[in-house]
């Protein structure tokens, strides 16, 4: 169990171990460690699945003899393979974007961004 110090409470909607971390006043490292390894190990071996999942996918198909087989189930195969991608990589990216929104500094980042995208896009087509 770690000690907290001050109030016990973060200024976030979502509770994140982090978080929790940083209102620790005790040491933090073997936490953090905790937390870590097991992340990373589960983070690898998911990857580490799918990437070898894939590898055999991908030999099976060039082990075909014919090449109008290996066309087509190359294209059968291509549309899951652009949903695993978006699944590791894009649901990462747009995290943040998720669960920001309540945050009153991301939403005015957000919408400056916005105005000056549309002042761009003003001058260059309008004008």
């Amino acid at each position: 169990m770690m000690p907290f110090c001050n109030a016990n409470r973060f200024d976030r909607f979502f509770c994140d171990s982090v978080l929790l971390i940083k209102l620790s006043w005790a040491e933090t490292q073997i936490f953090e460690l905790i937390t870590f390894i097991p992340l990373s190990i589960i983070l690898l071996d998911t990857v580490n699945v799918t990437a070898v999942s894939y590898l055999y996918i991908i030999n099976t198909i060039l082990s075909l003899f014919s090449i109008p087989s290996q066309h087509k189930t190359f294209s059968t195969c291509s549309s899951h393979f652009i949903i695993v991608i978006l699944v590791y990589l894009v649901t990462t990216l747009m995290c943040p974007l998720i669960f920001s929104p309540r945050n009153q500094l991301m939403e005015d980042a957000l919408k400056a961004g916005l105005k000056r995208r549309l002042m761009i896009f003003k001058k260059q087509f309008l004008t």
